[in-house]
């Protein structure tokens, strides 16, 4: 799979992803409180980079595999 994409997390702490042909200014309006890029791979998402003059913080990547795959998969894969 390992798809790259991009994303950010609202301020009420759902992420959003989108193609890499999208802007993240697209997004201001949902008040992103980090943005950057991501990559999905089985069960796994890594987020990182920054954009919007926010990076991404460091547990994006647990909470978006929570919100994309549950609780199991960030269990086996962030110990």
């Amino acid at each position: 799979m390992n798809e790259r994409t991009k994303y950010i997390r609202t301020r009420d702490d759902k992420f959003i992803f989108f193609c890499a042909t999208m802007n993240h200014s697209d997004f201001r309006s949902f008040y992103p409180k980090s943005a950057g890029f991501c990559i999905f791979s089985e069960n796994r998402i890594d987020c990182y980079g920054g954009s919007l003059k926010l990076g991404s913080m460091s547990c994006d990547s647990v909470d978006a595999t929570r919100q994309v795959f549950g609780i199991d998969a960030v269990l086996k894969n962030f110990k």
